[in-house]
């Protein structure tokens, strides 16, 4: 769970604040990364293409792409590619008709029978479109708009001319979506005590976040409506732990109002579980809609505004741009709320920083003393190369590019099987922490996740060992007496 809360000194401050907001542009690594996800995608998906395309040409006639225009960052126009999912000639009408109802009317009964807000039963659809829009395979050709920079992997949708002329002021914030922001919703945090069936006399101290939207990583899309107790979604270890199954109901009691004898109590019923990896969450931590909490609790409401970000190490670029674009709010991500933690971790890398460096400095002497060895033994071939009339240097050569291509074979074997070892270690979760270590952790298990820099200065480091390695033996061996060598055992 990745995210930025925001703390406004009032709550509608923050949600209702209609300044036009101008960001920056795209930064570049978000760039870097947006183009080589496209590329990717294109490639992989380039015999995809083919049949899909083969498909509506057959199905229907007109063009395979569809362009529409767009709005994108900051309300710049741009054409957007789509499969062709609809007859050609067809009116617009209706879809105008209904994005009109719906920005100008709210949503009330405007989902179709999937709990999306598009059209049901449209005739202009064709089959084969019918297919695409189901499984929004249709999108696909976005790949190339993502290339050419009009829209990112990771952002909102971009919307046609004809709905932002209909945007209020606040809705035209999305038009300056900051990058790397994947949305952004009201929440509430409490305490409570939730009972155990089991033992009725202990009940389990948990944390209870209420927010407006159902949370990424619990499998929802929408909050289930009616019934009388709130639908919430459990932590994996706390669910387990109390022995609920989804469908169950548990009592929860909150916190009096100051002055008051009168404790609180509401009924969850469970709708699901999540799990995060960090066992603070997964062993305490209850979601729940903020609306819902709101009606049981009197005067609850939003306390700040949870933004999630998809890269959670770009915090500190997005945060920066989001000061910029509201710098009347209060902001306090991960590494605040963690700042006690990070920083016995940093001592503890610290420390096996240096522990791993005392074993490459090993490793180098093994490295060293077997390429001091292959000099030794090939002393007779380089006084027969000599004898043939080779120079110092070409001996040197000769010996540095062999002691390069064992040692650099081996560095590159090691750095191949150090990955797979890794990939492995963090698909079977080999290291677990205890109940006991994972509260002081906060994870449950660590993973293994090799970054391209640390291998690539990993790769560098020990090259150039092995070439320094290579170079004394190589130098000594090339400047011997030819005879001396070849009279050598």
């Amino acid at each position: 769970m990745t995210d930025t809360t925001l703390r406004p000194s009032g709550v509608s401050q923050a949600v209702e604040t209609t300044a036009d907001v101008r960001t920056p542009r795209m930064p570049l690594d978000k760039r870097v990364l947006d183009i080589v996800g496209a590329l990717i995608g294109l490639i992989l998906l380039a015999p995809a293409f083919a049949v899909i395309a083969l498909l509506i040409a057959i199905d229907s006639p007109g063009g395979v792409l569809y362009r529409q225009r767009r709005l994108g960052l900051n309300g710049t126009p741009f054409e957007m590619f789509k499969y062709r999912t609809m007859y050609s000639g067809n009116d617009p009408k209706v879809h105008r008709e209904y994005v009109c109802q719906l920005i100008m009317q709210g949503n009330t009964g405007l989902q179709n029978s999937s709990g999306a807000y598009k059209l049901e039963g449209d005739s202009r659809i064709t089959r084969v479109g019918a297919v695409l829009r189901r499984f929004s395979i249709d999108e696909f050709p976005q790949l190339l708009n993502v290339l050419a920079g009009d829209m990112s992997l990771v952002g909102p949708r971009p919307p046609l001319e004809y709905e932002a002329e209909l945007y209020t002021p606040h809705q035209r914030r999305r038009l300056a979506a900051v990058p790397g922001v994947r949305r952004a919703t009201p929440v509430n945090y409490l305490a409570g005590l939730m009972d155990d069936p089991a033992r009725p006399t202990n009940p389990v101290p948990i944390t209870i976040k209420a927010v407006a939207d159902p949370p990424s990583y619990g499998g929802l899309t929408a909050w289930p409506e009616g019934g009388a107790a709130i639908p919430a979604l459990l932590g994996e270890r706390l669910a387990a732990s109390l022995r609920l199954s989804v469908g169950d109901r548990v009592a929860v009691r909150l916190p009096p109002e100051p002055g008051s004898w009168i404790v609180p109590t509401i009924t969850l019923a469970n709708t699901g579980t999540f799990r995060l990896a960090f066992a603070e969450f997964d062993s305490s931590w209850v979601v729940v809609p903020l609306a819902a909490a709101a009606a049981a609790l009197p005067g609850t409401g939003a306390a700040g505004i949870e933004i999630e970000i998809a890269d959670p190490l770009a915090v500190a670029k997005i945060r920066a741009a989001l000061e910029k674009a509201h710098p009347q709010l209060l902001y306090t991500d991960w590494r605040e709320m963690n700042r006690s933690l990070f920083a016995v971790l940093r001592w503890q890398t610290l420390s096996l920083f240096v522990v791993l460096s005392l074993v490459v400095a090993v490793a180098s002497f093994q490295v060293a003393s077997a390429l001091v060895v292959l000099a030794i033994d090939k002393r007779r071939s380089a006084g027969m190369l000599q004898a043939l009339g080779a120079t110092p240097a070409a001996i040197r050569r000769v010996l540095v590019l062999a002691g390069l291509l064992l040692g650099g074979s081996a560095v590159v074997a090691g750095v191949v099987v150090g990955c797979a070892a890794s990939w492995l270690m963090t698909l079977l979760r080999v290291v677990r922490f205890p109940e006991g270590l994972a509260r002081v952790y906060m994870v449950d298990s660590i993973p293994f996740r090799p970054e391209p820099l640390d291998l690539l200065a990993v790769l560098a480091v020990c090259l150039v060992l092995v070439l320094l390695a290579s170079l004394g033996p190589a130098w000594r061996t090339s400047r011997e007496d030819p005879v001396a060598s070849l009279r050598a055992v």
